[in-house]
């Protein structure tokens, strides 16, 4: 489910302008399409308001493919899809996973944002400059190679380039630049993998962004360069276990690189602490007595079937009283920062957060777990809005575990 359509910038058409630019899957999906709305039903930018339908996006295909049929002319999709109806998707799958005959609705939406950007030059203006900062420098925010990472100097931590052969690269992500209370987790990620005895190393300022948010957008130019310069100093190191913190970057090194022959073993954090657990390398012993829910990351738990995961962190820690959220694991809703949603501003409606944050007020636990940068930022920013009482706060479950394995950073 978090593969991405290859695009191929010298022979394949520059996203699809009309119904004949779509793959026949994506015409397929349109016969198809039973109207039920159960995707519409699931959809976050529909529930909050937005004017994205992805039912109406998929019976809309079908119309213009009908009408290039009867006038033996191909009919242009951007002239029945609004540029607010592709720029309101946060690309959570919820759409997909809930369609019973399995369209990719997101799919579709994503070659008409290649169009836009690639063929028409038009795209969200908020969007311009993370963009020149990922082509001019590597990273969205434009620290450059002589900046990037300098928060994490004091953790003297070896390099790949001059470590003996490490079973693990750690993946940091750019998260930590611009999401600066994330800097901890990761510094507490690194504390349990010394604490387990894990050989790993980092690339340091040679690390540049996955590249997950320009091909979210449609701007495949500057992801397959970016890409490319990724797969070929992680082969030139000889690299072949990454283990990745955000799961952005998880689903992309791990569903997206492999077209590009970056062929590596990609884990996400929460996977590996899962597996140290099991082989008895970390033990779970100091308790957290708190009320405790979990929203499960789009990119986890629905788009790659890691819920169980974290459960079973969070439920092998001693005195944590664990609820579940009415909408969870698969089924979770999105916090609105995936498909590039982070650098856009939400309108019209209600936020997406907005909505899964009074979710969780209701479900009145002291403490939310998550497992992803955008969550943590995203639904904790929107929280101090809705919540003056500071009651409800969030944390990820990698904090977490470090707090039960007695390996917290700064403690």
């Amino acid at each position: 489910m978090g593969k991405t359509r290859p695009l191929l910038l010298a022979t394949d058409s520059l996203g699809a302008a009309t119904v004949e630019d779509l793959s026949w899957k994506s015409i397929l999906d349109a016969q198809a399409c039973a109207n039920c709305g159960r995707c519409e039903n699931n959809c976050p930018a529909s529930l909050s308001g937005k004017r994205l339908s992805s039912r109406e996006i998929v019976q809309k295909v079908l119309r213009q493919t009908r009408a290039t049929l009867k006038n033996s002319s191909p009919q242009h999709l951007h002239d029945a899809i609004s540029q607010e109806e592709i720029w309101a998707c946060s690309m959570c799958m919820a759409c997909v996973k809930n369609c019973p005959l399995y369209i990719d609705h997101v799919g579709i939406i994503l070659e008409l944002r290649r169009n836009s950007v690639l063929q028409q030059a038009q795209f969200p203006a908020e969007t311009h400059t993370m963009l020149r900062n990922l082509e001019l420098y590597g990273d969205v925010q434009g620290e450059g190679a002589a900046n990037r990472q300098q928060w994490a100097l004091d953790l003297s931590l070896p390099l790949v380039a001059e470590a003996r052969k490490p079973e693990y690269l750690l993946w940091f992500g750019c998260s930590p630049e611009y999401i600066l209370n994330y800097q901890t987790t990761i510094k507490n990620m690194v504390n349990i993998l010394q604490t387990a005895k894990v050989s790993f190393a980092i690339l340091g300022k040679d690390e540049l962004c996955c590249g997950d948010p320009a091909r979210r957008l449609g701007e495949e130019d500057i992801f397959q360069n970016i890409a490319r310069k990724n797969i070929q100093k992680l082969d030139d190191l000889g690299i072949k276990k990454i283990i990745t913190i955000c799961p952005h970057c998880f689903n992309t090194m791990k569903h997206d690189y492999p077209e590009f022959n970056g062929t590596f073993q990609v884990q996400h954090v929460v996977e590996l602490v899962e597996q140290l657990i099991d082989e008895g390398r970390l033990e779970l012993k100091y308790p957290i007595h708190k009320k405790i829910t979990l929203h499960d990351p789009c990119y986890l738990g629905r788009v790659n079937n890691l819920s169980a995961g974290i459960r079973k962190i969070i439920t092998a820690i001693p005195g944590i009283d664990f609820k579940e959220l009415p909408r969870n694991s698969e089924n979770s809703y999105c916090c609105g920062g995936g498909g590039a949603q982070m650098w856009l501003h939400e309108s019209p409606g209600n936020r997406i957060s907005t909505l899964r944050v009074q979710e969780i007020i209701a479900a009145d636990c002291q403490v939310t777990a998550t497992a992803c940068p955008y969550c943590l930022s995203i639904l904790g920013e929107e929280m101090k809005s809705c919540d003056e009482s500071g009651k409800f706060k969030f944390m990820d479950v990698i904090d977490m575990a470090a707090y039960s394995i007695g390996c917290n950073y700064g403690e």
